[in-house]
């Protein structure tokens, strides 16, 4: 939800056509927030192509999002 706020006003916020976006949310939450919060293991408990996996799952992410939300710019709600 941030990222479609921040977007139209922050240029480096669409930087990599959504892929800095994918990045970030991936270190930030999967790699820091939730094992912080106790939700899953710590980084080194679980094997790195676990987290290469949820590494690029989240570059497709941030990629689908900025599709769609070019997609919807357009549109005055």
């Amino acid at each position: 939800m941030l990222y479609g706020v921040l977007r139209p006003h922050v240029r480096v916020a669409r930087a990599g056509r959504g892929l800095a976006h994918g990045a970030a949310f991936s270190l930030v939450v999967d790699e820091g927030a939730v094992p912080l919060l106790g939700f899953a293991p710590g980084p080194g408990a679980l094997p790195w192509q676990t987290h290469a996996r949820g590494f690029v799952g989240h570059l497709v992410f941030g990629l689908a999002t900025e599709a769609a939300l070019e997609v919807l710019a357009p549109v005055q709600l």
